[in-house]
């Protein structure tokens, strides 16, 4: 057992949550390098940071008896809940489809609401762990399949509550890349 390997994940300063509206960008293959330039960063989430879940259907079998003698699982689910809280292009992209959101002749963002976005994109999101190793999480394809309500009185920040559902891609739900102590964390 070792302390050091005990945890809270935290944003990393640079962006903590990106998406790739393309379907081009390269997909980073280690926990610190610069992302492609594909890859958009959909700014701050709210203080309760980013749920990941995971489901599944769980079958058993049972023996004369009663004993439980195998168990297989099926359907699985991983899906990703946070709160978007900045009011940018590219969080009105994602909640409302790319091709919904232009800009007027005086600059102003129009959005034009025909439901939200169900296409599917690569995420990436940023983290640091204590002692400031990285780690780096690649969803490989995920849609929205969820937007909670959207608060709008002098108490709430205004956000969008989104919940991502993602799919495999040749076999992976997402890569995980863990920088190791000796690599610019502290031991």
């Amino acid at each position: 057992m070792d302390s050091k390997n005990v945890s809270r994940t935290q944003p990393w300063t640079g962006g903590a949550i990106y998406v790739d509206f393309t379907k081009t960008a390269t997909l980073p293959t280690d926990a610190t390098s610069e992302l492609d330039p594909n890859f958009k960063e959909l700014g701050y989430v709210s203080e309760d940071g980013i749920t990941l879940s995971n489901d599944a259907d769980t079958n058993s079998v049972n023996a004369w008896g009663g004993d439980v003698v195998d168990n297989s699982t099926s359907n699985k689910t991983e899906t990703a809940e946070m709160t978007l809280i900045e009011q940018k292009d590219d969080v009105f992209k994602l909640v409302y489809n790319p091709n919904a959101v232009t800009k007027n002749a005086s600059g102003e963002t129009v959005i034009n609401d025909t439901g939200w976005n169900d296409d599917s994109y690569p995420f990436v999101a940023d983290t640091v762990l204590k002692n400031g190793r990285r780690q780096r999480f690649i969803f490989m394809q995920g849609a929205i399949t969820g937007l909670g309500d959207e608060s709008m009185n002098n108490s709430d920040v205004t956000g969008y509550d989104i919940t991502l559902s993602f799919t495999k891609v040749n076999g992976v739900f997402k890569r995980i890349y863990v920088q190791n102590f000796d690599e610019g964390g502290e031991s």
